[in-house]
């Protein structure tokens, strides 16, 4: 994933923004910030764009939580300098994968599902994660999908 010079000052005016009116931020990425165990660095931010977002991180206090997707796999981590700000990463609405795994592996045990985040009015938070259950995953699209292909798509992805 890319976050580059553009992003990166568009965040830091926001983060200023926030901290001038004493709010707090979440900020939110299509990729997630560090990659949960190897083979998974392709599918995070990378290089600069990385250590540039840490950065904006450690600078600001208003930064509660970096929202992302893309691994297909939920996650909560502690990121940024002093740990400052919550990852926080969706599952997929379609196939899993296991995370911390070596490597990208199919979960075959999770179900698709999302991440719910409540933002109060008073600057609090919460987030869970639900999943569909197998009756549902039944009754839509992931009905007629064909374990090979899926299968046969992993295997181009490791």
């Amino acid at each position: 994933g890319e976050f580059g010079l553009a992003e990166g000052e568009a965040v830091r005016a926001e983060l200023a923004l926030a901290e001038e009116r004493g709010e707090k931020a979440v900020v939110v990425l299509h990729h997630p910030m560090e990659p949960p165990g190897s083979g998974w660095e392709g599918h995070c931010l990378n290089g600069d764009g990385a250590a540039a977002l840490e950065a904006l991180l450690a600078e600001s206090p208003a930064v509660e939580a970096v929202v992302g997707g893309h691994l297909h796999a939920p996650l909560e981590e502690r990121v940024g300098d002093g740990d400052n700000a919550m990852m926080l990463v969706a599952p997929s609405s379609c196939h899993q994968y296991l995370k911390h795994a070596q490597g990208i592996k199919l979960d075959t045990e999770s179900m698709p599902g999302w991440r719910e985040i409540v933002l109060g009015a008073d600057g609090s938070w919460s987030t869970a994660v639900y999943r569909l259950n197998a009756d549902q995953v039944a009754e839509g699209m992931l009905a007629n999908a064909n374990e090979d292909a899926l299968k046969a798509f992993l295997g181009r992805a490791q």
